[in-house]
């Protein structure tokens, strides 16, 4: 009796739902992981540093920003970023003293008050990330 081998209709079914089974399984525990990622993974806004700063600057359409960070790092690059959310609708004109107003955003506060005295500024205002706003005298 000759033998006989099962039809690929037949075994289309079993193979089909193999496939969608195991990719179900890659899915779910790709998304369990993601989810366990998400839930350690600490959110920050860094524009948060600007806070208590913004009230001052409805009517001020630039203002500038000197800081002695690396702006090609990361973290500094979003910082710089998000303060010109947080100040909008003043636009911040990075490294250029030449306005009325400037922010001073340095990792040393001593430094930050010699650049302030070197372009004849006035420190008006510091908040508590210690981020210095300077006016220039009139």
């Amino acid at each position: 009796m000759p033998r006989k081998f099962p039809s690929l209709q037949s075994l289309f079914f079993p193979v089909a739902l193999f496939v969608i089974l195991a990719n179900a399984a890659a899915f779910l525990k790709e998304t369990y992981q993601d989810r366990q990622n998400r839930k350690m993974a600490f959110y920050y806004f860094s524009g948060i540093k600007f806070s208590g700063l913004e009230a001052m600057f409805r009517d001020i359409p630039f203002a500038g920003y000197v800081t002695d960070k690396d702006l090609s790092q990361k973290q500094n690059a979003a910082q710089f970023s998000q303060a010109q959310y947080v100040l909008a609708p003043t636009i911040l004109d990075l490294n250029n003293t030449a306005h009325e107003f400037t922010f001073f955003d340095y990792t040393n506060k001593e430094k930050a008050m010699v650049k302030i005295k070197d372009i004849g500024a006035v420190p008006i205002k510091q908040n508590a990330f210690g981020i210095i706003l300077a006016r220039k005298a009139q």
